[in-house]
């Protein structure tokens, strides 16, 4: 269940997502979904060997395009709404263990513009 939660204090909705619980977590290196799929080997969200940045839906988003209604009930002081989006992952390099730091300036502009194509 998503939906979305006023949280007075911070003056932001906040998303609260509890069938995100089933996602996968710290899966062997061999079972990574973040890696790309090796020949014979176990199949990722990654189906070639190498990439330069490759956008793929998320397979437990916490926003949905079609959002079931929230499951508590708002009042005027915490309103609730459905958790109505779009969640996608961005992998910018096909090396798992790297970092956006590590990457050069062209990587860093490319990734924006996905990033921009992706938002609009």
């Amino acid at each position: 269940m998503s939906e979305l939660r006023w949280n007075p204090l911070l003056g932001e909705w906040v998303a609260t997502a509890t069938q995100r619980q089933e996602r996968t977590f710290m899966p062997p290196p061999d079972h990574c979904p973040l890696c790309p799929t090796k020949p014979g080997g176990f199949p990722t969200e990654v189906p070639e060997q190498t990439y330069d940045i490759v956008v793929f839906e998320n397979r437990f988003p916490s926003l949905q395009p079609d959002p079931p209604a929230p499951a508590v009930k708002g009042t005027e002081l915490y309103p609730v709404r459905p958790a109505r989006g779009v969640c996608e992952v961005v992998l910018y390099s096909p090396i798992h263990s790297s970092t956006l730091a590590r990457e050069p300036i062209t990587q860093i502009y490319k990734l924006i513009q996905v990033w921009t194509d992706r938002f609009r």
